[in-house]
């Protein structure tokens, strides 16, 4: 029982560490995708400033938080979403790509 324990331990601790070493190797970068609410001050959510417009030709808007963006539907409606795991917006592609 001892050894069992022991090894559950020696294992956790192991994985503790590598979370570690790779939390700190994240680079400034890679930091900025970690905030979850924006920053004060920033008008790029459909709360503090609604990019979309009733009829407009642009319907995807950066958000403040990278691995957001803002799509709008054709009546000016604002919806913001979510980038999958791993990647964030692009606005000169439109899309969700990989971080590099």
């Amino acid at each position: 029982m001892y050894t069992m324990t022991k090894k559950i331990f020696s294992a956790l601790f192991f994985m503790v560490a590598l979370a570690a070493v790779r939390a700190t190797n994240t680079n400034a970068e890679d930091k900025r995708d970690l905030i979850t609410e924006p920053m004060g001050g920033c008008s790029k959510t459909c709360e503090a400033e609604n990019p979309c417009k009733a009829g407009g030709d642009q319907f995807f808007f950066e958000h403040c938080l990278r691995r957001k963006f803002i799509q709008c539907d054709e009546f000016g409606g604002c919806f913001e979403k979510g980038c999958p795991r791993g990647t964030r917006w692009n606005q000169d592609f439109h899309a969700c790509v990989h971080k590099r």
